[in-house]
């Protein structure tokens, strides 16, 4: 590692082209797997109060746990709090699945003999025999899931029989799975390694690049303060949107007694957090479902512009301005980060995206507060 007095010495192109060269490699050797390896360092940011709390609290006298016991501790202990919470989820889900899925089917079903339906098919010049055949595919492939959920099957399609074709297609699925398997073996190994790495070894990193970087104690400071609360700013912030939309319309369908509510949620949840998933399609679940058993359709209508409106609340104000939370950042150009940040990263780019642009804010700053501290010396 380099020392604060040669890092001085140095030109600042040098400094500038050694930060470029090491993120070029980094990028060049872990593009395969950089998900797993954001993902780990950003639970690294999540989790690191807990790796803390466990180095500060377990010690006896002066001798404290070593880092690597306490980091895994930290894994262990998360791991078992989120395997308990999906293990909730799984128990709730495995009891209304079915009859969840059995009525979507017997609803769909009955929509395709529903002579409104049919007229607004006919108005709208689409064909009904087309939407027969996709309404037979989705209850096939409904009937399939409902034999996962230990309902039988009794459509002839569904039977498995021993000729050619099928031994060759099951073993050819077998070796496709065995492959997608092992892909997803490496990643989890590579992000709980990431995981573990960034929690014993994360300051020394930090420590380093800020060796080579133009900045004093002070102004270093304030940027890992804002990088560290930007990344769990967007998080809690996109946890933050799917719980509101999943309370409101948990709400709703407890109002006007909807059944399978927990399943309903879970899935409005998921849709709520995941980056540029259109929240109307989570409101559209409720609606729909109140307006099949009120058949009040001025309600609905109603009810779907609020929807609206709370949608644009929580993503134009609510998520930018928690995210840009406790720093002085700008809104719009954290709502832009995000957007700009999927299209250019990928899924994660909900975000690498705002935390760049905290960081940029970042240095932006800083630049001002030199400028203005050498027009004071003047």
């Amino acid at each position: 590692m380099f020392s604060k007095n040669k890092a001085d010495l140095w030109p600042m192109w040098v400094k500038g082209a050694i930060i470029l060269v090491i993120l070029w490699i980094i990028w060049l050797f872990n593009s395969a797997y950089l998900t797993p390896l954001l993902l780990g360092l950003i639970t690294t940011v999540l989790t690191y109060p807990i790796y803390k709390f466990f180095q500060n609290k377990l010690k006896y006298k002066q001798f404290k746990l070593p880092s690597p016991i306490c980091a895994i501790l930290t894994i262990v202990s998360v791991s078992f709090v989120i395997f308990f919470i999906l293990n909730r989820f799984v128990v709730e889900i495995i009891r209304e699945a079915p009859d969840f899925i059995s009525k979507i089917s017997l609803f769909l079903s009955n929509l395709v003999e529903d002579p409104s339906f049919l007229k607004f098919l006919n108005d709208n010049r689409i064909a009904p025999e087309a939407v027969n055949t996709l309404v037979q595919n989705v209850n096939t492939g409904l009937k399939g899931l409902l034999s996962v959920f230990g309902r039988e099957v009794t459509t002839q399609d569904q039977l498995f029989t021993l000729s050619k074709e099928n031994i060759s297609a099951a073993l050819s699925f077998g070796s496709q799975s065995a492959k997608n398997l092992a892909t997803y073996l490496i990643s989890t190994v590579i992000f709980v390694l990431a995981w573990l790495n960034g929690l014993v070894q994360g300051h020394r990193w930090i420590n380093g690049i800020f060796t080579l970087l133009p900045f004093d104690n002070k102004e270093e400071s304030q940027i890992r303060k804002d990088l560290t609360l930007g990344v769990q700013n967007v998080v809690y912030a996109n946890l933050l949107s799917g719980f509101v939309h999943a309370i409101v319309c948990f709400t709703l369908m407890l109002w006007f007694g909807i059944p399978n509510v927990f399943i309903l949620t879970v899935l409005i949840f998921f849709i709520g957090v995941l980056p540029l998933s259109p929240s109307e399609i989570g409101y559209a679940i409720p609606l729909s479902l109140i307006a099949a058993q009120t058949g009040n359709y001025i309600l609905i209508f109603v009810l779907a512009i609020l929807a609206e409106i709370i949608i644009l609340w929580v993503n134009y104000v609510l998520v930018p301005k928690m995210i840009s939370s406790q720093q002085e950042g700008n809104d719009l150009l954290i709502l832009t980060s995000i957007l700009s940040g999927i299209t250019i990263f990928g899924l994660l780019g909900f975000v690498i995206g705002p935390v760049i642009m905290i960081l940029v804010q970042t240095l932006y700053r800083i630049l001002i507060q030199r400028l203005e501290a050498e027009h004071q010396l003047k």
